[in-house]
């Protein structure tokens, strides 16, 4: 496939795919490589074999298995399948603000992205709220957070789904 769009509209699960287009890392923790290109953002998920900075461009394509996982497009890294290059420094990529009405009506145009959500309410727990619209996050990096209830500010991460739950990864408590 040649670009994101093309993966997430035509892929077959399971099948094995080389995305064969220019991209940019948004965040790499562990298992989790969050790339796009001009098109869209996709999860790599596995063993990428390098590591990434972000704003690395990575060219020359990375094969993995279609695999939509839990409501969530990712490409699953196969073992034995070329190494994937080495990355090319670039800008850090900047996030694209968003409401939480917006996010959840269009998570297909956000998923994977990294987006920031302005002056929420924190409401307990993993839960947040702008408004009447309401939206939690997954601590999926492990980052430490000691938010109180009733505490304004933004969130900032990626966004991902758990069935039908759309939620934000925070890549870290800032």
């Amino acid at each position: 496939k040649t670009s994101v769009s093309a993966l997430k509209a035509d892929g077959v699960n399971n099948e094995i795919y080389k995305l064969n287009a220019a991209l940019r890392v948004i965040y790499q923790n562990g298992q989790y490589l969050f790339v796009q290109d001009g098109t869209g953002a996709l999860l790599i998920y596995g063993n990428a074999g390098k590591t990434y900075e972000e704003g690395d461009y990575i060219y020359n394509g990375i094969y993995g298995k279609f695999s939509p996982y839990n409501g969530m497009n990712e490409l699953a890294v196969v073992a034995g399948a070329p190494d994937m290059a080495d990355g090319e420094a670039g800008d850090p990529v900047k996030p694209i603000v968003v409401t939480i009405a917006d996010l959840v009506a269009n998570y297909a145009q956000y998923e994977s992205k990294l987006v920031t959500i302005k002056d929420v309410t924190f409401t307990g727990g993993n839960n947040f709220a702008q408004g009447d619209d309401a939206i939690s996050f997954y601590n999926r990096f492990n980052t430490s957070f000691n938010i109180a209830a009733g505490s304004l500010g933004n969130v900032t991460g990626l966004v991902a789904k758990n069935n039908s739950n759309v939620q934000i990864y925070p890549r870290s408590n800032k």
